[in-house]
């Protein structure tokens, strides 16, 4: 390990391929060596890379021959994996069941605060080190990994690609894999209250950012199962609010909470009336439950949901027949 200013000599990390990792420090002539707190041994060198830590200092990070991954700041370790340990158990296993020489390799993504191990077949599980939280990807090649900038100077990944032979540039342009970007993000169940009470789920109050997009909400009932509303809502042109408004002092649908004006990145604040096609017209979605999903139709521009406020009414209470 080494930081700016610090010989890698006089910072070093090796780790054994059965257990244990340790460090060194002091030149090449005079090196001590230092078991450092870590149940683990490195399952593959080409797994470490170096990431910044939440307190300023640096850490190192490496799948260990548990298949999890681990940190150290060189004296302890923590394990970042835990929300993903089975899952990515599995995925160790399985690559090397299939191939028991089978290699593992990463990439760090420092524009996007992301760590990436490759696990081979095309998946790649990504530590967002700045939110502390973990993403599937599939859809990338797998190989050896290298950062580098395109020729208009901008970040980048390259991957030298074990199956194809081929070298190919990720993490940019547009699409994915050629197909269109679909970003959306989904709420966990909604009961706002006692799971037994039917809701009228009504308006629905957003912030989002953007600069072209559209923003889309469906809302769907009862785990998933149930009637859903959708309702799309655009970014104005017109009315621009001041700085410091808050969501009772301008009006929803005219005035855009930024200084911005339509074209570039600004924050916006819209309502949607969650209804659905019934029999006899339109009508209020119901149910005990509720996810919100919001997702866009525009591809290549900024989307990012700021917050949203979701109104309801309790109507009544779901009987169910007794039983002996």
């Amino acid at each position: 390990m080494a930081s700016v200013g610090v010989s890698p000599f006089q910072a070093l990390l090796v780790g054994k391929s059965q257990f244990g990792v340790f460090g060194y420090s002091g030149a090449l002539s005079t090196l001590k060596e230092a078991l450092l707190n870590c149940p683990t041994g490195i399952r593959d060198g080409a797994t470490l890379q170096y990431i910044p830590g939440p307190d300023g200092s640096g850490y190192v990070c490496f799948l260990g021959t548990d298949n999890k991954v681990w940190a150290t700041n060189g004296t302890s370790a923590i394990e970042l994996s835990a929300n993903i340990r089975t899952e990515l158990a599995v995925a160790v296993t399985t690559a090397l069941s299939l191939d028991t020489s089978a290699i593992f390799t990463s990439a760090l993504n420092a524009p996007d605060f992301q760590y990436i191990l490759d696990v081979g077949g095309g998946v790649q599980y990504v530590y967002h080190y700045n939110t502390q939280s973990w993403s599937r990807y599939k859809g990338w090649p797998s190989g050896y990994w290298c950062n580098a900038f395109t020729d208009t100077a901008q970040f980048s990944l390259y991957c030298a690609d074990r199956i194809n032979k081929t070298l190919q540039l990720c993490n940019s342009g547009n699409t994915d894999n050629g197909a269109a970007i679909n970003p959306y993000w989904t709420t966990p169940f909604i009961n706002a209250g006692d799971a037994n009470i039917l809701k009228v789920w009504k308006w629905i109050y957003l912030v989002f950012r953007t600069d072209v997009a559209n923003v889309q909400v469906t809302a769907t009932a009862n785990l998933n199962s149930g009637a859903f509303a959708m309702k799309t809502v655009d970014p104005v042109a017109t009315g621009v609010g001041t700085t410091g408004g808050i969501w009772d002092s301008m009006t929803w649908d005219v005035d855009t909470w930024s200084l911005s004006a339509f074209g570039s990145t600004g924050m916006y604040k819209r309502k949607a009336r969650l209804t659905v096609n019934g029999a006899n017209g339109p009508e209020s979605l119901r149910g005990y439950d509720v996810t919100i999903k919001f997702s866009t139709t525009s591809v290549g521009g900024h989307f990012e949901i700021l917050g949203f406020t979701l109104m309801y009414l309790p109507r009544g209470r779901k009987r169910v027949a007794a039983t002996p």
